[in-house]
């Protein structure tokens, strides 16, 4: 699980039972329900072609209709009926532009919350918690969608979608296979951007170097879109050949990646050049690091970061300043605190004036 310290992990709906966010929440069609969002988001809320959009689910007649011109528009139209009281809280959208639904709900049983996980193509789940005694934490729902697995499926439904886009990871294609949305937890999307990245950075560590040039590698002068220089990316990846290299030919040690704005799309990211910025959120596989660390961070940051202890030496030895502080606050030796790299730790101490 993540720790990026923008995510509210203890965040809690008050109640699922609010009328208005329920009203919309149990839209069954995907397209329907966004339309509605987009409508009441528009200049007239009011407007009465909403009608349509806010019906829990069409008639036959009406799906058979829409199945003849637009096959694409109705995910989620063929989700089971609600129990009574019934209401959607998470969604997983797989494949988007076939829109296949996967809906976690939620129900009041005496005194307690009981759980239900339904799809609209026929498959049974097994998933955790069942319940609850009020409203699932962020953190809760998110480990609750992590689980989720089809009843002869021994990988859960979010990594077994992600093993079959593994080939498009580099593209990320993969990230954008699958969607995750919610009314009651806002942060959920953010979420599954950071789990997905997190993953797919883990399956191909190397992704973001493999797109430099071997001259670029080793060019002193080279800065990426982003702003980082050839010795941030190889400080990042621990490669120390390339890092005296650089500093031999003049590579500025204490260069820092400059404040870029972060906004991130609205909907999850489908082709990677469009979309670095998200990756370098995650340099870090292990610590997952906010933009905001990566923003201001010298070659060293990143050194530490990633406990390359030998490209650290390397680079202090060079001059490197270990007091600098980038956007996030931190200086190299607090991120080595905060990810508890220990040897990394004792040798800042020791070199450090």
């Amino acid at each position: 699980m993540p720790t990026d310290v923008e995510l509210d992990w203890k965040f809690r709906p008050a109640t699922y039972w609010d009328p208005d966010l329920a009203a919309i929440a149990n839209i069954k069609g995907d397209i329907r329900r966004a339309c509605l969002m987009d409508s009441l988001a528009g200049p007239d809320p009011e407007d009465e072609h909403d009608e349509e959009f806010r019906r829990v689910s069409l008639s036959e007649q009406e799906l058979e209709e829409r199945r003849g011109r637009r096959p694409g528009s109705l995910g989620g139209e063929y989700l089971p009926d609600y129990l009574p009281d019934e209401v959607e809280i998470a969604r997983i959208t797989l494949d988007p532009a076939i829109r296949r639904c996967v809906a976690v709900r939620a129900r009041p049983v005496r005194q307690q919350i009981r759980y239900r996980v339904v799809c609209d193509h026929g498959a049974r789940f097994v998933f955790s918690p069942a319940s609850s005694d009020q409203p699932l934490t962020l953190e809760q729902i998110a480990q609750l969608l992590c689980c989720i697995r089809e009843t002869d499926q021994a990988t859960p439904l979010i990594e077994s979608h992600w093993l079959r886009y593994q080939q498009l990871v580099e593209t990320g294609d993969a990230i954008g296979a699958i969607k995750v949305s919610s009314l009651f937890y806002p942060q959920l999307t953010e979420w599954y951007f950071q789990e997905a990245l997190a993953w797919g950075l883990a399956q191909h560590p190397d992704a973001m170097e493999d797109r430099l040039t071997d001259d670029q590698r080793v060019d002193p002068a080279y800065v990426d879109d982003l702003g980082w220089t050839a010795l941030h990316h190889a400080a990042r990846y621990g490669r120390i050949e390339h890092v005296r290299q650089l500093i031999e030919q003049g590579a500025d040690v204490n260069a820092v990646i400059p404040i870029l704005p972060l906004t991130p799309p609205p909907s999850p990211p489908c082709g990677f050049s469009t979309n670095r910025e998200l990756v370098h959120r995650f340099y870090d596989a292990r610590g997952y690091l906010s933009a905001a660390q990566v923003h201001g961070s010298t070659p060293l940051h990143l050194a530490v970061c990633n406990a390359h202890e030998p490209v650290i030496r390397v680079l202090m030895d060079a001059g490197a300043r270990s007091a600098v502080v980038n956007a996030a606050g931190y200086r190299p030796i607090d991120l080595a605190r905060r990810l508890d790299h220990q040897g990394v730790i004792r040798l800042l101490e020791e070199v450090s004036p």
